[in-house]
């Protein structure tokens, strides 16, 4: 028997509505790593400057993040539809809103208004997603390689955002937010529009709806989602820093590149993989592997050093993501299913938050330190996590029960 199934991507598209549930999904996250950028540039050209540029930027992060967390929550009793067309609305306004207020001599306050309004507008689409494939591929070999396959685009659409942002921004500074909002809003309504692939709701258990992070294993994942999240945070200022102090910050968004490539070519791989070991022992792997990538960054010493161990651990990084996310859907029962993958996603955009702001800090105020430090630091906390947690990572009988198809368990008709 062979190590790679190939076909596992094959049967990933097969099922009736797969391919479009899987466009919709790439328009629909148009937002990652585009907002926040085009936010930047519109509000330093009208305001001429980043001061205020990035607090406003910041508040859209913040609800984003809230927000999320929010519409899982509302998407286990709502249904993705009925969230996915209050999103849309919310987040017409505040486009609308930032556009109006950045083109008019309007105070800092009203701009962070409008901020916080589309950051609430952006919905958990990544966990929605994610719950959609779980309900097509229940219980099937093909799920792994559907959160390999959704890891993988992240990772693509994470490496192109900014460049395609960058051009827009030299055509012209305002068209950047508009188009990738317009975008977001095109997906985000077609995915609604799906409703063959809808999760049906189940409002017949509620114990875990308001306790997720109490479920068995759970907090284990958070915490590592998060610990992902801080080392990619603080990776992405420590590469652009390294490169500038060499006199090179053109290939310090090469090296960036290289590592979102190796990531997407990683995930795309581990998905076409046999499952031959516990999930729970696939994450030590990955994390463990990962983790000894990281750590020689310590050492490096020029940019081809830099741009190699990028390769090397960028192959670790989606591997190990999806498989947070399939043992997320593993613990999780079915009402819960959305809510805790938005935990997950939540974890990492905190963690991102927090490694930027401390590689920043560490940058500014510390002098001769080794500049990925704070980057070893969240993988080896990401290991010790893993090997710590791992036991409690094994699916227990009371949610293997639970998971079964949710066609077995008709929700309420939707309005």
């Amino acid at each position: 028997m062979t190590v790679f199934a190939w076909s596992n991507y094959r049967d990933v598209l097969a099922p009736a509505g797969a391919k479009a549930l899987a466009a919709a999904g790439i328009l629909s996250r148009a937002s990652i790593s585009t907002v926040g950028l085009g936010i930047l540039q519109l509000v330093s050209v009208t305001r001429g400057g980043y001061r205020f540029a990035g607090l406003i930027c910041g508040m859209y992060m913040l609800c984003a993040a809230l927000g999320a967390l929010f519409w899982s929550r509302v998407t286990e009793f709502r249904g993705q539809r009925w969230v996915l067309h209050r999103t849309a609305a919310i987040l017409t306004v505040g486009t609308f809103g930032i556009l109006f207020f950045a083109a008019t001599d309007s105070s800092v306050a009203d701009l962070m208004l409008a901020a916080a309004i589309t950051g609430s507008g952006i919905p958990p689409v990544g966990a929605m997603i994610r719950a959609r494939w779980t309900v097509l591929h229940v219980n099937t070999a093909s799920l792994n390689a559907a959160y390999s396959m959704e890891s993988s685009l992240e990772e693509i659409l994470f490496m192109t955002g900014p460049p395609i942002m960058g051009f827009l921004d030299m055509v012209n500074p305002h068209i950047g937010l508009p188009m990738v909002l317009t975008i977001n809003l095109i997906g985000m309504l077609w995915l609604a529009a799906q409703p063959g692939t809808e999760p049906p709701l189940d409002l017949t258990d509620h114990r875990y709806q308001n306790a997720v992070l109490t479920i068995r294993g759970m907090p284990i994942l958070f915490a590592t989602s998060f610990g992902f999240g801080g080392m990619l945070g603080a990776l992405d200022v420590a590469v652009i820093a390294f490169a500038v102090a060499a006199g090179h910050e053109p290939l310090g968004l090469l090296a960036l590149a290289l590592w979102a490539t190796a990531s997407a070519i990683g995930g795309i791989i581990y998905g076409a993989m046999r499952d031959t070991i516990a999930t729970d022992r696939r994450l030590i792997v990955a994390v463990t592997g990962l983790w000894i990538a990281v750590l020689p960054l310590l050492f490096v010493e020029d940019l081809g050093q830099l741009m190699v161990l990028l390769a090397i651990g960028g192959t670790f990084m989606a591997p190990a993501m999806a498989i947070v996310t399939g043992l997320a859907a593993q613990l999780s029962p079915n009402h819960s299913l959305t809510l805790a993958l938005g935990w997950i996603s939540a974890g990492t955009g905190l963690g991102v938050a927090a490694g930027t702001v401390i590689q920043g800090w560490m940058d500014d105020i510390v002098d001769h330190q080794p500049v990925f430090i704070v980057s070893a630091a969240f993988a080896s906390l990401c290991v010790l996590i893993a090997w710590r947690g791992a036991p409690s990572l094994r699916t227990p009988v009371l949610h293997r029960r639970l998971l079964t198809p949710w066609s077995e368990k008709p929700g309420p008709p939707r309005h």
